[in-house]
């Protein structure tokens, strides 16, 4: 009987730290990039809920286990409730969105409201201080859950001690429709301490969708009605600010603000402008004092509205005839009964003429 030829095997060390185990060559399971024996597999592998994948520590988000990269990629980081949490799967022991200040840069699953013939939303970023000494966690709760899952509360490095109150996108005739909610919830952060006019740093910030503008020409005469008439737009905001919402741009600005957004170069462009256009979803407008008083929420929404219908069909020619006029403009929105609250407040400001009484 021939003598049986022993053929040498090529084995490999484990990749886990402290193991000495070896095993063939491609026999491993792959673990966190690393080559893994059975042994360890077994006792210290975990696979993460999310992907599927073999890691060495997880991270509990919602009450699964994920690992690094997707906590890092998909899931956000709550303070109050000293946790990690997934913003488009809503866990049920913790509201987040309700009850929870998230960081600035974290926004949830978005949940829009109303319909509209054109398909767009407004939204609401609505900045205060506290300045009575009261809990933020208290401001942050009453907020989100006085209307449950239509409110939810970031924080802001601009604000000394204080937070933003950011809106799920609605419609006008839905922002309308809560109204009575809205002015109780409002009243409620007033009564806490909360402040927001009478601040250095609360502004607010009014979002429309994109999909408000047909055309680049559209979004010109937008632009141009809010840059044409600075005096006024800003006596109606209720301040002028060039370091957070620039309304005196230098010519030639808009039209380049307009071609770069239409060429997708958002990251070109500068954020601390009147009508910010670096937001690929949205178009937003910044020039509003801040305030806790619903009259003065109501105008803002209402203006920026009646800003985008009156400039939808504005052409060229009417532009130089001086339609874009704030007079004019003025004259119009008082003519449309769903801009009520931006009516009274143009009066009350002083901004229309005799003439037009």
């Amino acid at each position: 009987m021939p003598n049986e030829i022993e053929v040498e095997v090529e084995v490999q060390e484990c990749d886990r730290y402290w193991c000495d185990n070896t095993f063939p060559v491609g026999e491993g399971t792959e673990v966190d990039g690393g080559e893994w024996c059975d042994d360890c597999v077994n006792d210290y592998a975990v696979g993460c809920d999310r992907c599927g994948e073999l890691v060495a520590d997880t991270h509990t988000v919602d009450g699964e286990e994920w690992c690094t990269n997707c906590t890092d990629d998909d899931a956000f980081w709550c303070a109050y409730c000293d946790c990690y949490y997934d913003p488009h799967g809503w866990s049920n022991e913790h509201d987040h969105d309700n009850g929870c200040l998230l960081d600035y840069n974290d926004t949830p699953l978005l949940r829009f409201r109303g319909e509209d013939p054109h398909g767009y939303y407004l939204g609401l970023e609505l900045e205060m201080e506290d300045t009575s000494g009261c809990s933020i966690s208290d401001g942050v709760e009453l907020a989100g859950s006085h209307i449950p899952d239509h409110f939810y509360c970031k924080s802001d490095g601009s604000l000394y001690e204080g937070m933003e109150m950011v809106s799920h996108p609605m419609t006008l005739s839905y922002w309308q429709q809560i109204r009575p909610r809205f002015d109780s919830l409002t009243a409620g952060l007033r009564r806490m301490g909360m402040r927001s006019w009478n601040t250095e740093t609360a502004g607010i910030h009014v979002h429309v969708s994109s999909e408000a503008f047909e055309s680049d020409a559209h979004l010109w005469m937008f632009q141009r009605l809010f840059y044409r008439n600075p005096d006024q737009v800003s006596k109606f905001a209720g301040r002028e600010s060039s370091r957070w919402a620039q309304i005196r741009p230098e010519k030639g600005e808009i039209t380049y603000f307009t071609k770069t957004r239409k060429n997708g170069n958002h990251s070109h462009l500068p954020r601390y402008m009147a009508v910010n256009l670096t937001n690929r979803s949205t178009v937003e407008i910044r020039v509003f004092r801040g305030s806790l008083n619903p009259n003065r929420v109501f105008a803002n929404l209402e203006f920026v509205h009646a800003a985008v219908e009156y400039t939808r069909t504005l052409t060229i020619k009417q532009a130089h005839a001086g339609a874009l006029d704030f007079s004019i403009f003025a004259y119009w929105l008082r003519q449309q009964p769903q801009y009520a609250n931006a009516a009274a407040h143009l009066s009350a400001r002083g901004l229309v003429s005799a003439g037009n009484d």
